[in-house]
């Protein structure tokens, strides 16, 4: 076992610190709309509060992807950052993009968790488009910022109100988060 821990040569991987920048644990406020849901959703036979799709069967899942047989397929945990392979046709995507600068996450809530972990700090101010998925607005607040709110007015055809985003950006919001298209609403930006 080599000094860090790994059998054989081990390849140099970025790690990220165990604790937010600021370097305090994090208290996170319950997402209790999101605690309702997993407590009900197996218990009703229709469920309006889902935005996903019903999900399909393994025979189905292979009978649309056209494969033959998942009789050869590995089964185990794949690389925590996404392979390497897979890191590698995303960074083809963009110029001057190599794999060490991507990281591939197991669905948007992670993604959105790890771009609040390490990039928000405490104090600091951002303008947050509502309504909004709660998540969103959420993690700002467990991470010690302010939520600096600009509404999509209903009015308008959930235009967003340009003049309290405006606000905002004069009280000091350091970043903009936006969700398209919008969750709940399903409006998409310039769709107008």
């Amino acid at each position: 076992m080599g000094p860090t821990g790994f059998l054989g040569t081990p390849r140099a991987v970025r790690c990220s610190p165990a604790l937010p920048p600021s370097g305090e644990l994090v208290r996170y406020r319950p997402f209790l709309m999101e605690r309702w849901q997993s407590t009900w959703e197996h218990r009703v036979r229709f469920n309006l509060s889902e935005s996903g799709v019903h999900p399909l069967t393994v025979a189905e899942l292979a009978e649309l992807s056209g494969a033959d047989s998942l009789d050869e397929t590995r089964l185990g945990y794949g690389q925590s950052n996404g392979s390497d392979e897979l890191r590698e046709r995303i960074a083809a995507l963009y110029p001057g993009a190599s794999e060490a600068n991507v990281l591939v996450t197991a669905g948007a809530a992670e993604a959105n968790f790890v771009c609040a972990w390490r990039l928000i700090e405490p104090g600091a101010a951002g303008a947050v488009m509502v309504p909004n998925y709660r998540q969103i607005a959420g993690l700002l607040e467990s991470f010690g910022a302010r939520v600096l709110p600009f509404p999509l007015r209903e009015e308008s055809g959930w235009e967003p109100d340009l003049e309290q985003l405006e606000r905002a950006l004069a009280e000091g919001a350091r970043f903009v988060l936006v969700t398209n298209p919008n969750n709940p609403t399903g409006r998409a930006l310039g769709e107008g």
